[in-house]
């Protein structure tokens, strides 16, 4: 299922797989997902979710859920929204995704060789661009904070 706010874009981009339809969602509204329920086997935003409407909706449709593009800066706005929820599905907020993505890339990788001894990722960016220096020791201490809490909202 592609989606995005243009249908015509997401048909296109659709036709192009093969194996995939395509449907106009707005983020910025409730319950988008409720038409796609059965058809999900997980969702990944590659645009804002300023209000975090889809990954609310994803986790109460105990639906797994990764957000590629989350800001650092509403990183924690939501991580405390979605501290109330019961959470049974994997749910990833990959602020500053260079870091996040290529982490995951990486672990998905090395779980089917036998050994590995280490793992470099060199990640380019632009000084102007948000995610910079102060960007990228942000997303450690977030990555840092998410761990710790991930741990405890399993628990529950």
């Amino acid at each position: 299922m592609i989606t995005g706010c243009d249908f015509n874009k997401a048909k296109e981009f659709a036709e192009t797989l093969g194996y995939a339809e395509a449907m106009a969602i707005d983020i910025t509204k409730v319950n988008q997902l409720s038409e796609l329920y059965d058809k999900l086997a997980a969702v990944i935003t590659a645009t804002n979710d300023p209000k975090n409407y889809m990954l609310l909706d994803a986790i109460r449709s105990h639906i797994p859920y990764i957000d590629v593009t989350r800001w650092t800066a509403r990183l924690k706005q939501a991580i405390v929204r979605i501290c109330s929820e019961k959470i049974t599905q994997p749910t990833i907020l990959s602020s500053a995704w260079m870091a996040g993505t290529a982490a995951l890339l990486a672990k998905k990788v090395a779980e089917k060789l036998p050994t590995i001894d280490t793992i470099d990722i060199d990640i380019l960016f632009s000084l102007n661009d948000k995610a910079g220096p102060i960007q990228l020791n942000m997303s450690i201490n977030s990555v840092r904070h998410t761990m710790c809490l991930k741990a405890v909202l399993y628990e529950r």
